[in-house]
């Protein structure tokens, strides 16, 4: 999960914590910054005023996640591994078995900022104490702010997920967020990049049905295309009355999906008076938790069948895998 700054939208929780005990997670904030220092000499601010930073690449986010690893903290990125996971498994524990218990995730962002997240559960409530450094240039770490939210309830699913669901939903965030915990493979991590980020598990069924190029038409949906023409552009589309010219949307469907033009006419709204297809955008980004390849096999026509967990809700079981195959 890539975070931006976490500000509040109503009155702010009431902190569980003493003040005291906030003041020491600031201070252990700045202290692991501290540590990773020498990695960010070359720290761009873009501006002074609110310390907009210039975006790192992964190699620097996992040089420092590494770094904070080494050091004893719970580290991650995104399309990074979390350092130090077991952690995160000991507090959930304690957690299930209703003890109290904490844990710090330091997030490290694109940016290069630390956004530590301090959960918490005592007196039978769960919350969040937010913790989060920017850079000044030559490497100085400095307090950004500090925010504090409860939470409705935590899960960590077997399958490597520790979803958290908000009580309110955060700036910049989803009621429901999550990290992946375990460890997943760099292959994995490349195939999910490649054709797996930004798409939806809620506006179609992409991901929660079995599919090939023999029932392909059973997942095509007009509401898809919003999401499939980001990833082939990198652009978020515009839609004129909730239409979109069918070039477009045929030369880009027919790309993704072994699929004919007059089957895409059939079942996604075709009107050929105006030659153009339905399409409606739901959400500008994808609901959370995003789809992973977690495994793959390789067939022998060349093509992959990846497997994609598919979980919805935090208080559901995870779904068994899905599987759809890709050509490379």
């Amino acid at each position: 999960m890539d975070g931006s700054s976490y500000g509040k939208e109503i009155e702010e929780a009431v902190s569980i914590l003493e003040s005291e005990e906030q003041e020491q997670l600031q201070e252990a904030a700045i202290s692991a910054a501290e540590g990773c220092a020498d990695l960010y000499k070359d720290i761009k601010v873009l501006d002074t005023t609110f310390y907009q930073l210039g975006q790192r690449t992964k190699e620097q986010r996992r040089e420092t996640v590494s770094r904070m690893g080494g050091l004893g903290y719970v580290s991650v990125s995104k399309g990074i591994n979390m350092e130090n996971y077991e952690e995160v498994e000991m507090f959930y524990s304690r957690y299930s078995d209703g003890e109290e218990a904490q844990v710090t995730i330091c997030d490290i962002y694109g940016d290069g900022r630390f956004g530590c997240r301090t959960f918490l559960y005592r007196a039978g409530k769960l919350q969040v104490y937010y913790v989060e450094i920017t850079w000044q240039e030559g490497g100085v770490p400095i307090l950004s702010h500090t925010s504090v939210w409860d939470l409705e309830e935590i899960r960590l699913t077997e399958k490597g997920y520790f979803i958290y669901t908000n009580k309110i939903k955060i700036s910049h965030g989803n009621l429901r967020e999550h990290y992946r915990i375990k460890p997943l493979a760099e292959d994995c991590r490349a195939l999910t990049e490649k054709y797996i980020s930004g798409l939806s598990y809620i506006d179609y069924n992409l991901l929660t049905v079995d599919w090939n190029g023999s029932n392909v038409e059973d997942i095509i949906m007009d509401t898809m295309f919003g999401d499939i023409y980001h990833m082939h552009t990198g652009e978020y589309l515009k839609v004129h009355g909730g239409r979109v010219d069918a070039e477009i949307f045929e030369e880009i469907m027919t790309i993704y999906f072994p699929i004919t033009i007059e089957q895409l006419r059939h079942c996604c709204g075709y009107d050929a008076d105006s030659d153009t297809y339905e399409c409606d955008l739901f959400s500008v980004r994808p609901y959370a938790p995003f789809g992973e390849v977690v495994d793959y096999t390789e067939n022998e026509d060349g093509t992959l069948t990846p497997k994609i967990p598919y979980q919805l809700y935090i208080c559901q079981p995870m779904f068994s895998p899905k599987s759809s195959i890709i050509s490379l």
